[in-house]
């Protein structure tokens, strides 16, 4: 590759191209190789130094406008990324739908993405799902460049909610049919482990497998002897990650060792390695909160602890770990053994029960009372939104987060500055410069790098959802900061300012309406909030289903 000549010879075409659109008008194929001509990225890639996304755009939006459809695909990616014009990931969505409407199998693929992980729409898993299988019809094995298809598929069943229900068999059945695509195109697991805007932590195919048939349900039996063996074929694999597999190989040791692959030891030897493994905390990474309850509990820890300490600790780690339904089923088995039936996080997350607030309080009262700072701060979380069977109460939200801040916990200050600044239970708002002062004391505490330290390097705070709320917090103190400190230069920051915010009430704000309340307000305030009307996607998704429906009537 001679990147000089390549340089000249992509410079020479821009110019031809150019003068053929002035002279014969904006043809659709003329635009549109234009625009790539004039794309950053690519030109980057090429060690081209003519790269103008603004002209790459300009010219992309009059290839889509005339009805070409690749534009329409890269149009989407543009506004995703804001690639020379201000990011709006619904204005991406529309133009991924159009893309559709036209038959466009990309517009299908890029379609497929913004449901799955609800960028400019709301998550809708039964329409990801819906288009996933046309594709998957159509020959496809991967889709948004490296997800694969039947990976996605399968996580989709086995988490359930956004109108799919939650199938472990169907589950079962893509993840199975994916390993030969996972194998080919190993990245694209780490891809998805790595997407910010979704939650998807510890889902690779083997430790998914492994922990459906550890709980069993959803249309298949529970099997300990076959999660011991998946578990083992991913570590084997070097494709198992976190640390729930390992915890749950060791629970199967303690209490169903008969259920493991016979080596030479007896039940005992077993038992006993297990514990000594478990209790290394140091390698049970996010699950040795967990770890630590369940050898109290059991009498296997060198100290003893009373029982409303160790559910005091079950319940932080439950909340920590809510969106995780593996991890859920844990702490409710250790809680019901502990004798607790209903507990308040349930309730505040609405796991497995409807959520009421009017309940989460009752459980969170006491404790909070006893002087327990983490449920102070889930008070006062349910006191600033309100709902659920409790009244809004600022100035409750106010007392419990000041008390919170009183024992320095670092939550309970975020949702003070929050009030300070909203004017939650005060009379009036602090001023800007008092809430810049209050953001700052909060973000430059960790590290020579702040909240990145605190975040990265795990300093010693009390949970791991502390740990995941902080990287929310500094979000939103950086979005605050863009939009509200230096409003003559938001022009420049506010695609970030969005992001940030729109990160939040896509990812922790799909399950806690705290974070929910406080990042919509501020988008609502920049006039920023906005979602494509989805009754156009009607004729979209009535080919899909007619297709599918099709494929249904086939004799196997």
């Amino acid at each position: 590759y001679d990147v000089g000549k390549a340089r000249k010879l992509r410079k020479t075409a821009r110019q031809i191209y150019t003068t053929a659109i002035e002279k014969q008008g904006a043809d659709e194929d003329l635009c549109f190789h234009l625009a790539k001509l004039y794309n950053e990225k690519e030109c980057k890639i090429l060690g081209d130094d003519g790269g103008n996304n603004q002209l790459s755009f300009q010219y992309m939006k009059m290839a889509a406008e005339k009805g070409c459809p690749s534009a329409m695909t890269y149009l989407s990616e543009y506004y995703n990324n804001g690639w020379g014009v201000s990011s709006s990931c619904a204005l991406a969505y529309s133009w991924a739908l159009k893309a559709a409407k036209v038959g466009f199998y990309l517009g299908y693929d890029k379609l497929a993405f913004h449901y799955y992980v609800g960028m400019g729409v709301k998550r809708n898993y039964l329409k990801a799902a819906q288009l996933l299988s046309y594709l998957h019809l159509l020959g496809a094995d991967v889709f948004a460049s490296c997800y694969s298809i039947g990976y996605v598929l399968g996580i989709m069943h086995y988490e359930g909610g956004y109108g799919l229900k939650r199938n472990y068999k169907l589950a079962m059945q893509y993840l199975d049919q994916c390993f030969p695509i996972v194998a080919k195109y190993r990245g694209m697991v780490e891809s998805d482990m790595s997407y910010e805007g979704h939650r998807k932590q510890e889902s690779d195919p083997f430790s998914t497998m492994g922990k459906m048939l550890y709980m069993g349900g959803y249309g298949i039996e529970r099997d300990l002897t076959a999660a011991i063996n998946v578990w083992s074929e991913g570590n084997d694999e070097n494709m198992l990650f976190g640390a729930g597999p390992t915890v749950g190989a060791f629970l199967i040791g303690i209490e169903h060792y008969n259920k493991l692959p016979k080596k030479g030891k007896n039940p005992a030897e077993m038992k006993k390695e297990s514990i000594r493994a478990m209790s290394d905390l140091g390698s049970m990474l996010d699950f040795a909160g967990f770890c630590d309850a369940y050898l109290y509990t059991n009498k296997y820890h060198s100290k003893s602890e009373t029982r409303d300490n160790i559910i005091g600790m079950l319940l932080k780690w439950k909340d920590s770990h809510h969106a995780d339904q593996f991890a859920v089923y844990l702490a409710d088995g250790l809680l019901r053994k502990l004798g607790v039936k209903e507990d308040p996080i349930s309730y505040y997350f609405g796991i497995g029960v409807e959520r009421d607030y009017a309940k989460a309080v009752e459980g969170f009262r006491p404790r909070a009372e006893a002087g327990d700072p983490f449920f102070m701060f889930k008070l006062g979380c349910i006191y600033y939104t309100g709902g659920y069977g409790v009244e809004k109460n600022g100035k409750a939200a106010l007392e419990w987060f000041e008390k919170g801040s009183l024992k320095d916990q670092k939550r309970c200050f975020f949702g003070y500055i929050m009030c300070v600044i909203n004017g939650v239970g005060l009379d009036k708002p602090a001023s800007t410069e008092e809430g810049l002062k209050l953001i700052f004391a909060i973000i430059q505490e960790g590290g020579p790098h702040g909240f990145s330290d605190a975040v990265q390097d795990g300093l010693p705070w009390e949970t791991a959802q502390e740990k995941a709320d902080y990287t929310y917090i500094r979000h939103f103190a950086q979005a605050w900061g863009f939009t509200r400190v230096e409003p003559e230069r938001l022009h420049e920051r506010l695609d970030d300012a969005v992001q940030g915010l729109t990160q939040i009430v896509e990812d922790i704000g799909e399950t806690d309406p705290f974070w929910h309340y406080l990042a919509l307000s501020e988008l609502q305030r920049l006039g920023q909030h906005t979602r494509a009307d989805e009754d156009e996607s009607k004729s979209v998704f009535s080919k899909v289903k007619k297709v599918l429906k099709a494929k249904e009537r086939k004799p196997r």
